[in-house]
């Protein structure tokens, strides 16, 4: 979360990098009156560096929320009870592709950033159902990574194990 003023230019490279420099002033002060007038009109705050989210309001997005809960995954002991709930917390939050119907570079690593945190939460999550003996719960987890990546070996080696577990198989090979 970038917390310092950016310039009109700066901001308008991240929304709009094509757009022409004859466009920009126009675009960016008509989409600052829209967003003004669609949350509040001091939402967005003009200083000598440039503009920024009002830094005295309380803003809260789900993207942000899922990065200070991943934070907080890798400050916790993996497998503990703590590290499970914290996953299972940000995938929760976790509503497909970000941004989507926008496209640009930083829109674009963004959503992949997410996508791989929510696929790579998904499958450890899968693990963990394992680890507790939920086999049901790791085929869910796992097949939820198929439904966003296909072709994701891990998940469906996770969808195999587990269903060998549950009819048992699992014990006839050892």
């Amino acid at each position: 979360q970038n917390r310092r003023p950016l310039r009109k230019e700066e901001i308008a490279v991240g929304l709009w990098p094509d757009i022409s420099p004859r466009q920009l002033n126009s675009t960016f002060h008509t989409t600052l009156y829209r967003l003004r007038r669609a949350i509040h009109p001091q939402v967005v705050v003009q200083s000598a560096g440039g503009y920024q989210v009002n830094p005295e309001f309380d803003v809260w997005y789900d993207a942000a929320e899922f990065d200070e809960i991943a934070r907080s995954t890798e400050r916790a002991e993996p497998w503990s009870e703590e590290w499970v709930a914290d996953l299972a917390r940000a995938v929760g939050l976790y509503r497909g592709p970000f941004g989507a119907g926008l496209e640009s570079e930083w829109v674009e690593e963004a959503r992949e950033r997410y996508q791989d945190v929510y696929l790579t939460s998904m499958l450890a999550l899968a693990q963990a159902a394992m680890k507790r003996g939920d086999p049901a719960e790791a085929v869910r987890m796992a097949q939820s990574v198929i439904d966003v990546d296909p072709l994701n070996e891990d998940a469906t080696f996770r969808v195999m194990e587990a269903h060998a577990r549950r009819q048992g198989l699992d014990q006839a090979t050892r």
